[in-house]
């Protein structure tokens, strides 16, 4: 009897009798290990459960703690909850993937009436069914005249757009029980792997839960962030007054060269927010405003933006970004890879950081550092700093909402910001574009245009930078007196011409390679937008380079 021995995740090898089939491998790894598998690759190389394995072979074994993996875990638990809903409460009733809000995804689902908690606890006793059930998530090569007949037929226009958007001839869909969709990502090989989820009911839409890459498996507790939905939805509305609600109607904007007024419209837009939360901060009469927000939010021009906007209205403003007062290299803490924990507020030096700032609103000079990346110590300037009678601070940082950062100061005096970019544009009702996702294509262009940083390297940090955010910049949220939306609707398709040759740049061979692919797959629903139609002063422009505001 002929066999095969199989490696898999270059520690466990076991003899299988040849040739054998994908699905018996991740059936066996399921077992052994318990960790919930989502699919095998060989060489970086999708391998379909059907496939079959005839000589000896390392396979790496896709689980939910894998970036990839995770992926493929909410996609799959989307398309369950899309199955559960269809069999509820019948095929015209519709299902929005509207936005990820905390570490879960908000949804509104139409049914005829309205969705209550006990609808809620209905169609989660169906996902469990679904699940249990173990069933394939079968994978299919079909033509693309075909795909747009079926979308079309379910009266789902913006999937059949984007299938006519597509440069190919066939579309890979997925088939679960009777109903079709894709994703941009592969699916789990079965239902049986997503054992673990919650829905969360809140005020008629659901929150669907799963586990994150730190979770360890579990449900993470859920945080509801109501000024930060209440920001997704007014941009979502805005979008919709425009007759611009999918990532289909930007590309026809596009295609009929009437982009270049929908790009105005979005900077225009922007200023106007900023404007608003000027004026409020004026109202206050604060001395101190406090702007944070996880990485890629473009924190920088929003402060630089602001700091113009308050000059017009007569009140001069000094700009401060707690990265001067990280403690010197050799102070700061690193993880188990060596990398240094920028993301804790521990990295800052806060002695010297609160007494500059206390002086600074005692009506004292100071002379503030300036950090050397390059070195890693803090230089100090000859030229020292001193607050005119009307005069404001505005200080930019991953932790300026944290109390801790200026404990020594008024609350009265503080006026506090949160920035993330919040697109209400979605690729279609299945398919939200996740903020996490946006600002990591945002990453991967200014970390090689500034930085010289490559995709791969990029690619590498991210889930330290997402976990960091995580543990100590996400929860202020709540905390901020105002939230500004960095999004721009046309962004992804000016950012994907700078980013598609980045990523096809990570090799074959690389652990990021699955993570690339999705996101090449995801910005090919993008018709290319030309930077020349950024305005200079668009918070983009930090991303892509040419900014009025650099320095």
């Amino acid at each position: 009897m002929a066999t095969v021995k199989i490696t898999f995740n270059n520690n466990l090898t076991k003899d299988f009798e040849s040739p054998v089939t994908v699905k018996k491998l991740l059936n066996f790894y399921f077992k052994e290990t318990s960790e919930k598998v989502m699919g095998i690759t060989i060489n970086n190389v999708f391998k379909k459960p059907q496939d079959e394995i005839i000589k000896d072979t390392e396979v790496f074994c896709i689980t939910e703690s894998n970036s990839y993996g995770n992926k493929m875990y909410q996609a799959g638990l989307k398309y369950v909850l899309q199955v559960a809903t269809y069999e509820l409460w019948g095929e015209n009733s519709q299902i929005n993937f509207l936005n990820s809000l905390d570490k879960g995804i908000y949804i509104k689902i139409n049914k005829g009436n309205k969705f209550t908690s006990d609808d809620c606890l209905k169609l989660k006793n169906k996902m469990q069914e679904l699940i249990d059930a173990k069933l394939t998530f079968e994978r299919l090569i079909v033509e693309k005249k075909q795909a747009i007949k079926y979308f079309d037929k379910y009266h789902e226009s913006e999937k059949s757009q984007n299938i006519k958007n597509s440069a190919s001839n066939t579309v890979t869909l997925y088939k679960l029980k009777k109903y079709y969709n894709y994703f941009y990502c592969e699916l789990p090989f079965n239902t049986g792997v997503l054992s673990s989820f919650d829905l969360e009911y809140r005020l008629g839409h659901v929150i669907l839960l799963f586990p994150t890459l730190s979770s360890n498996g579990k449900i993470p507790k859920y945080h509801h962030y109501q000024k930060t939905l209440n920001t997704f939805e007014n941009y979502r509305d805005w979008l919709k007054d425009l007759q611009v609600p999918y990532v289909s109607d930007l590309n026809s904007l596009v295609q009929k060269s009437k982009i270049r007024e929908f790009v105005m419209c979005n900077e225009i837009k922007a200023l106007q927010n900023l404007m608003q939360t000027a004026n409020e901060i004026i109202s206050k009469k604060a001395k101190i405003v406090l702007l944070s927000g996880p990485s890629s939010s473009g924190k920088t021009t929003t402060a630089k933006r602001l700091s113009l906007i308050l000059k017009s209205y007569g009140v001069p403003s000094v700009l401060i970004s707690t990265d001067n007062y990280f403690k010197e290299r050799l102070e700061t803490k690193k993880d188990e890879d060596g990398d240094y924990k920028f993301e804790e507020l521990e990295a800052i030096d806060l002695n010297l950081f609160q007494n500059d700032m206390q002086e600074l609103i005692n009506g004292n000079e100071i002379y503030p550092p300036f950090f050397n990346f390059i070195t890693g110590k803090k230089e100090f300037n000859k030229n020292s700093l001193k607050l005119q009678d009307n005069e404001i601070i505005i200080i930019e940082g991953l932790h300026s909402l944290n109390k801790k950062l200026l404990k020594n100061i008024d609350d009265n005096l503080k006026y506090k910001i949160y920035v993330s970019p919040f697109i209400g544009l979605n690729i279609d009702r299945h398919n939200h574009i996740s903020t996490i996702d946006l600002r990591l294509i945002r990453l991967l262009v200014r970390d090689n245009e500034t930085r010289a940083i490559s995709a791969t390297e990029t690619l590498r940090r991210w889930n330290k930078v997402k976990y960091g955010e995580e543990q100590n910049i996400y929860y202020y949220q709540n905390e901020a007196d105002t939230i500004i939306n960095t999004a721009l609707a046309y962004e992804l398709g000016v950012l994907k011409v700078y980013a598609e040759p980045l990523l096809q740049s990570v090799d074959i061979t690389s652990s990021s390679y699955e993570e690339a692919n999705r996101l090449i797959n995801f910005l090919r629903s993008f018709c290319p937008i030309s930077s020349d139609m950024v305005p200079n002063f668009s918070v983009l422009r930090e991303f892509i380079g040419n900014s009025i505001f650099n320095d």
